[in-house]
């Protein structure tokens, strides 16, 4: 009996160690497994920042790249002239093969086809000139030329040599117009009412007064002293002026032209009708 329970307690010893032995190579292939696994964990982390570096450097190359992408096309900009308005060109300055720069003139023009004239103005007329003033425009070379312009700007500046500003006159548009052309501006900065008699009925006296003769009663001449103002011509045609007169006549006085300077006060003379 006692021999029997001796070899069931040994065969269930080697039942249980070999339970122990089974356990443990378990238990080592699962270890194997776990550094199998550790290692291919290690491998993949390897691998992901691998690829992190890699965005890395590509995105740094992508910004590398449009950065010469927009460089070139700063460049090819620079290679384009663009008016800044409509127009005609009138006059080109720049040629092939010219080295310039963003100040260099390369062509002017002529905006919308709209000319100006630019007029000098004394500082000291300066004030009576507004933007938006109607101006009287001529031509010494073009008698065709009678129109009105618009002072559409004045200069800020006053130039220091000449004490002169810049007016800029925007003139319709016509076809008797050329760039370059010189015309005369007239601008009217005040009016009053007045007379004028032709210049040849003003008599200078040696004391720098003048007279004209007025046809009295009895058609006698009576001598009357004046105060002249400006000379009117046009085409400074000075035979057939007139001047201002700003004191000494009043409206109907009948003055003597022709022959006035033969006369003395009191003489009689005959009146001829004349245009």
């Amino acid at each position: 009996m006692a021999s029997s329970n001796v070899s069931s307690a040994e065969a269930r010893v080697e039942s249980a160690e070999a339970n122990v032995s089974s356990a443990m190579a378990q238990l080592r292939s699962a270890e194997a497994k776990v550094s199998s696994a550790s290692a291919n964990v290690n491998s993949a982390q390897a691998e992901v920042d691998s690829a992190l570096s890699n965005i890395d450097s590509a995105i740094a190359n992508v910004n590398s790249d449009k950065a010469r992408v927009e460089e070139r096309q700063t460049q090819l900009a620079q290679t384009l002239v663009r008016a800044p308005a409509n127009g005609i060109v009138a006059e080109r300055i720049a040629r092939v093969g010219d080295v310039t720069s963003g100040s260099k003139m390369l062509f002017s023009i002529i905006k919308d086809n709209q000319l100006e004239l630019q007029l000098k103005v004394p500082e000291t007329q300066l004030a009576q000139v507004k933007v938006g003033k109607k101006v009287q425009i001529s031509s010494d070379a073009d008698s065709r030329i009678k129109m009105l312009g618009t002072v559409r700007e004045i200069a800020p500046l006053v130039d220091q040599e000449s004490r002169e500003a810049t007016i800029k006159i925007d003139l319709p548009k016509s076809d008797l117009l050329r760039p370059g052309m010189f015309l005369r501006a007239t601008i009217t900065t005040a009016t009053n009412q007045g007379l004028k008699v032709p210049a040849k009925a003003v008599l200078p006296q040696a004391d720098g007064k003048s007279i004209v003769y007025v046809l009295a009663e009895n058609d006698r001449v009576k001598a009357v002293p004046i105060e002249v103002g400006e000379i009117l011509s046009k085409n400074s045609d000075l035979a057939n002026a007139k001047i201002e007169i700003k004191e000494g006549l009043k409206l109907g006085d009948r003055v003597v032209v022709a022959g006035a300077g033969y006369l003395k006060d009191g003489d009689i003379v005959k009146v001829i009708q004349g245009n």
